[in-house]
């Protein structure tokens, strides 16, 4: 039997290509593989603690696609897929947040290297930042390199950042034209808002229900619809004494304070409608400093007995000054059930 030196952990192709031109054993190579399915569980450990002790999404990222490249994820998981999903759940992020990160970073990298930048002193930097830099970076790659110490240092706002994106996309001949920034806005933020509301579940549907049962945990899936409305995102829920299943509804809009204000009544309208179909109905707004127009509409709905609303708020490149992008922010907690009761109109949901 040959004696196989190794100087890095081998890569699963790796080792496949050598049982094909060694006598390895069998033996050798199932002891391999039960490493390899170790060092992913400890990699997932890792990402447990980074959420836990809130750490920065490069670290994060990094111990991610460390797995992915060297193939770790070989013996645990059946795809590359399915070892970011697991990742993704560890870490406490969406997958398609997770996905989104692991596009970033290899661009964040690139960056710093050429401008000499250790970033290893810049763990926090702003991840919506340097996602809008990287589109920037498609438009304009002089203004994105101008722009990057500048993000990096944390020296602009997520918001003002994004309207100079905007305006070079609207300066740019042939470029998207404003109803088409305002489609990718209107995507980025349900996507980022769907991933918080994911994230904090747990939170959000025991706030109005104690006996919360956590195995399975609650399950989203979206948009819903049927005959009499259409939401962007529902969570069913199961209680634990008698396996009741509960619908709690998700409206997400991407309005800031002034549009909260001027679509009041629009809002009042729908939301009351809609909400008499759910046990908990949610509408989910970015963050706000100035939280009067938010109020006003908290008091209204108090005022009309429309008590299973609440109102949340999502950190991001949305939210007006507010330089969180990890977290949320609850406005109006529901305090009651819905009237006039509309549930019975829901027929179950499809498991998914």
């Amino acid at each position: 039997m040959q004696v196989l030196h190794l100087h890095r952990t081998p890569t699963y192709t790796t080792m496949m290509q050598v049982l094909q031109h060694n006598n390895v054993t069998l033996l050798i190579f199932l002891f391999w593989r039960s490493k390899l399915s170790t060092e992913a569980k400890v990699i997932l450990e890792k990402l447990g603690h980074l959420k836990d002790e809130k750490g920065d999404w490069i670290a994060l990222s990094k111990l991610i696609r460390d797995v992915l490249v060297s193939e770790t994820w070989v013996d645990a998981y059946q795809s590359p897929a399915e070892w970011l999903r697991a990742s993704a759940s560890a870490s406490g992020y969406s997958a398609g947040m997770v996905k989104r990160m692991q596009n970033v970073l290899p661009f964040l990298e690139g960056m710093a290297a050429e401008a000499e930048i250790n970033l290893q002193e810049h763990p926090n930097a702003s991840f919506a930042s340097m996602e809008i830099l990287k589109r920037m970076h498609g438009m304009s790659e002089q203004g994105a390199k101008d722009l990057f110490r500048t993000v990096l240092n944390g020296s602009i706002t997520v918001r003002n950042l994004r309207e100079r994106y905007e305006e070079i996309v609207r300066n740019k001949p042939g470029s998207a034209r404003a109803s088409q920034l305002t489609h990718w806005a209107y995507k980025h933020f349900e996507e980022h808002a769907s991933g918080q509301i994911i994230k904090h579940l747990e939170l959000l549907t025991d706030e109005a229900i104690s006996n919360y049962k956590s195995n399975p945990p609650p399950r989203t899936f979206g948009p819903f619809s049927n005959l009499f409305f259409r939401v962007d995102a529902v969570a069913v829920i199961k209680t634990a004494t008698d396996s009741t299943v509960h619908f709690d509804a998700f409206d997400f809009k991407l309005y800031d304070q002034q549009q909260v204000a001027s679509n009041m009544l629009r809002l009042i309208e729908r939301t009351s409608l809609l909400a008499s179909f759910f046990r908990r109905f949610w509408i989910v707004l970015p963050a706000v400093k100035d939280t009067s127009s938010v109020l006003e509409l908290r008091k209204t709905f108090l005022d009309l007995s429309v008590l299973n609303v609440g109102i949340v708020g999502v950190g991001g490149p949305w939210s007006e000054e507010l330089e969180f992008e990890d977290g949320i922010q609850i406005y109006m907690k529901p305090s009651g059930d819905p009237w006039p009761d509309r549930r019975t109109f829901i027929a179950k949901p499809d498991d998914r």
